[in-house]
């Protein structure tokens, strides 16, 4: 008998003293809205959130006190299913294309590797030693001086656009155990669920504002929610059944968004044309969603082919100088603006046989608008001062 214990001990002690990640521990879901010490807390201890948005990078903080070993595998496993060890283990994008989480990667607020400091109450008043913020795959292993000795650590994840609406996904590291005597020895899970909208969020367009300069639009807007696939400006002269594209803009991960572009010019030389604008909002899903329409003036194109203008050079360095071609009024407005509208400098120039011209312009670096406005004439064109 006393053969068979002392192997049996020592198979045990083996076990015991290998098990480099024996730890009990608190979750706690945040924000990425600040640093590892200043970002808010989505909830409270050990306490699930839902969430409505696939573009929002989620932040997971664990505070531990291992209890066994000198290491600790820092990867995060997620599941479906509370069923002891996760096997899905969150990657970089790219590696695993049906992943539901991926790694967020480095940003404004936090990078790789970033000490933590203790931003959760403690255990059981232990010493702490400085865990690590982990934005993307990395070692895998963060080193502990002792057991008993608590730490954080802080993970950056992002859902892709795999996500199941309507589920409940749980995540681990360590085999966390629960630090209630009545859950000892449990594992011990960061909870979160999707809400069941999640993929048609039903993001929309709150807010816009167009303004005109000459033959230049800038169109301002504010959408729901933040990531989208791109947006078209549509428009039409009547009906509002047939609505054309004629200008796409890339997607982001923003709500407010600024836009300049050309003016269309109506077809007409006579008449001076009302039209109809509105932006098409495409989400990541492809699922479209539009503005109110907007209406707008397209001006008469008068001499569109003869007339050329060209700033040259361009970048400038004080003053604009400019090249107008094919004009045949005596006088025409030179007026240089910020794409945002305000007004920099204006002078009414005589026209003369070279077409040569300049317009003073002690202003500050930056981009900006040059308008010609004459008889029968309205040209723009963007100059870039330095």
């Amino acid at each position: 008998m006393k053969k068979f214990l002392l192997p049996l001990l020592i198979f045990v002690l083996i076990i015991n003293i290998s098990r480099a990640d024996g730890i009990i521990g608190t979750w706690r879901w945040r924000n990425n809205n600040g640093n590892e010490k200043n970002a808010t807390w989505k909830a409270g201890l050990d306490s699930s959130i839902v969430i409505s948005s696939k573009t929002d990078v989620i932040r997971l903080r664990l505070h531990i006190k291992p209890i066994s070993g000198y290491y600790m595998d820092t990867r995060l496993q997620y599941g479906t299913q509370p069923t002891g060890f996760l096997s899905d283990t969150v990657k970089d994008g790219g590696n695993d294309p049906t992943a539901p989480f991926i790694y967020a990667g480095n940003n404004e607020y936090v990078k790789l590797g970033e000490k933590t400091t203790q931003q959760m109450p403690s255990i059981d008043n232990g010493a702490f030693y400085s865990g690590a913020i982990i934005t993307k795959k990395d070692g895998h292993f963060q080193n502990i001086p002792s057991p008993y000795i608590e730490t954080e650590l802080e993970w950056v994840i992002i859902p892709t656009n795999k996500i199941q609406a309507g589920t409940t996904y749980y995540f681990s590291s360590n085999h966390v155990e629960s630090i209630l005597p009545e859950k000892s020895n449990l594992i011990h899970y960061a909870v979160l669920t999707t809400s069941n909208d999640i993929n048609h969020p039903g993001d929309k367009i709150i807010a816009y504002h167009i303004s005109t300069s000459n033959n230049f639009v800038t169109l301002n807007f504010t959408t729901a929610l933040k990531g989208h696939d791109h947006f078209e400006l549509q428009y039409i002269k009547s009906g509002f059944t047939n609505w054309t594209p004629f200008k796409t803009i890339p997607g982001d991960n923003v709500q407010l968004h600024q836009t300049t572009f050309d003016k269309p010019q109506s077809t007409s030389q006579q008449d001076t044309s009302i039209y109809y604008m509105r932006i098409a909002l495409f989400d990541m899903d492809k699922v479209m969603s539009v503005s109110p329409a907007i209406k707008f003036t397209l001006t008469p194109s008068v001499n569109s082919n003869t007339l050329t203008l060209k700033v040259s050079p361009n970048p400038a360095k004080s003053n604009v100088s400019f090249n107008l071609k094919g004009y045949s009024g005596k006088t025409f407005n030179a007026t240089l603006t910020t794409l945002y509208g305000r007004q920099m400098n204006k002078k009414v120039i005589t026209v003369n046989q070279s077409g040569n011209y300049t317009l003073d312009s002690n202003i500050p670096a930056g981009t900006y608008l040059l308008n010609i406005e004459g008889k029968g004439i309205a040209k723009s064109s963007r100059v870039l001062v330095q």
